[in-house]
Formats: structure tokens, C-alpha cells, sequence
């Protein structure tokens, strides 16, 4: 086979790969497009049936109500029916993460996900498989491209790290419950993000993005009136860091912030540039 037809070849398994993708996409764009609508639905049923049954109750309870010995009771009755109608108000404002769990009016599933790719071993869902797969063989693209990507093991963490995340000490177990802000803390940049707040409206530790997710770096010297932070923290004298990031985080182990920097200083290839750039 000649280098030219080789590389048609190529072309042409390209050109299949990436109209098996878009098929993918789109019969799950389409598969969402009709949960929502089935989800929306749904919800105007519930609230046309609850307006119609308290109308009904109301009309019922009027009927049913002698006017001169029940009229309080029906007065009670129709504030309780109001008090319902408000609270039904209410919860539609709740942002949707928080609102009362309700079941779907139909389920949609794509199965387990139990089948492994033969090059790599990721799991996967049957759907996911390429076309040209079989039984006995099933092939994938999404993860290693049919054993065309490899990656090499993932190294051993450092043993200050590895202690903090599998160590049964106390400060092991302090690290592990806010290994969030220890992170945060030797951070080289901040994230910037433009959040989407109908969800949990700022607030929880859950949050959805809308856009670009980038990292932000600011200038390596920090302004006269202002603290070092992330990067800034690494072109300066190991204990005036030290010092900063004990301003900066309060809350956490001075034990642990100091073997965390020491072993950031020792291993990260990045830190040495940053003295270099000082």
C-alpha cells in the first residue's frame, strides 16, 4: 500500500470517527431535550391539578357549610387552602438543586456502566462503543482512541503527601477534611469562572459554570499594601511565605502548612522558576 493511499486511509478513519461522535452528541442533546420537556410538563400538570383541586375544595366546602353555624370553619378551611397555594409558590422559587425530589414521569437509562476497553481497561456504557465493534471485542474511542494514546503510570506521590492522605494520625485525618483549602492554599493561580447561580444562588459546595473556566495569574510582585498570594508566595524567602500563608489561612495546621511548603519546594518543577524570575 502506497503512502498516499495510507494517508486516505487515515483520512477516511478520521472522517468515521468523527461522524460517530457527532451522532453520539447528538442523540444525547436529543435525549436531554426530552427529559426537560417531559420534566416541564410534568410540572404544569401538578400545578394546573393542585389549582383545580383546591378550587374544587373550596367550592365543596362552601356548598357543604351551613352559614350560620359553619362559617368560621369554612373561613379556616379557605386560608388553609390559601396557605397551600403560597407554599406551592414558594417552593417554585426555590433554586431547582433544593427543591423536594419528585420522580420523572418516564425514566431513561443507558444501562450500567460495566463494559471495559481492552487497550486501556477504562469502563464505559454499551452506547459508547464504536460501530465497527463486536461482541467479544468491543472497541472505544473516547478514551484511548482504539490503543493509539498511552499514558504512562502516574507516579508515586511524594511521602510527605502520601503519609497526610493514607495516615491514620491526627493530623492526617485534619488534612484530609480540609485537604480543600490546603490546596487552595499553595495554589500557583486562582480560578476564574462565571458561575451560573439559578442552581444553589451562590451558595453550597456544588456550583455550575456557564462560558470559559480559565486560571488567572496576577503580577509576580504584589502591590505595596498588599499581601503576597498564590504565585507571588514563591519568589519570596521560604519563612516570609511561610508567614503569609499562615496569614492568608488561619484556619489550618501550622504542622501540616510547613511540611506542605517544604515538600511544594522540594518537588514541584515550577518553584525554582519562579526564584529564577525573582
Amino acid at each position: 500500500m502506497t503512502e498516499e493511499q495510507q494517508h486516505e486511509n487515515q483520512m477516511l478513519a478520521e472522517q468515521r470517527r468523527n461522524e460517530e461522535q457527532r451522532q453520539r452528541r447528538h442523540v444525547r442533546e436529543a435525549q436531554q431535550h426530552e427529559m426537560q420537556q417531559a420534566e416541564v410538563q410534568r410540572r404544569n400538570e401538578e400545578d394546573h391539578q393542585m389549582q383545580h383541586d383546591i378550587e374544587q375544595e373550596n367550592f365543596d366546602q362552601h356548598n357543604a357549610q351551613q352559614p350560620a353555624n359553619n362559617q368560621a370553619a369554612y373561613e379556616v378551611q379557605v386560608q388553609h387552602n390559601q396557605q397551600k397555594v403560597i407554599e406551592h409558590n414558594v417552593l417554585q422559587q426555590i433554586p431547582t438543586a433544593r427543591q423536594p425530589h419528585h420522580d420523572p414521569v418516564s425514566r431513561h437509562t443507558i444501562g450500567p456502566m460495566n463494559v471495559e476497553c481492552p487497550k486501556c481497561h477504562a469502563s464505559h456504557f454499551k452506547n459508547e462503543q464504536l460501530s465497527r465493534s463486536t461482541r467479544n471485542n468491543p472497541k472505544f474511542d473516547m478514551c484511548c482512541l482504539t490503543g493509539q494514546v498511552k499514558l504512562d503510570s502516574l507516579l508515586d506521590p511524594p511521602l510527605t503527601l502520601k503519609n497526610l492522605f493514607i495516615g491514620v494520625t491526627p493530623l492526617s485525618c485534619t488534612f484530609r477534611e480540609k485537604i480543600h483549602q490546603y490546596n487552595a492554599a499553595f495554589a500557583f493561580t486562582s480560578t476564574a469562572i462565571k458561575l451560573d447561580e439559578t442552581l444553589l444562588n451562590g451558595t453550597g459546595t456544588c456550583f455550575c459554570v456557564y462560558g470559559s473556566l480559565h486560571h488567572h495569574m496576577g503580577a509576580l510582585l504584589s502591590n505595596d499594601d498588599a499581601q503576597p498570594a498564590y504565585a507571588q508566595l514563591y519568589i519570596n524567602d521560604p519563612q516570609a511565605a511561610q508567614i503569609s500563608h499562615a496569614n492568608h489561612n488561619p484556619g489550618l495546621h501550622p504542622t501540616i502548612m510547613t511540611d506542605l511548603q517544604t515538600m511544594v519546594n522540594d518537588v514541584h518543577p515550577y518553584v525554582p522558576l519562579y526564584k529564577q524570575a525573582y
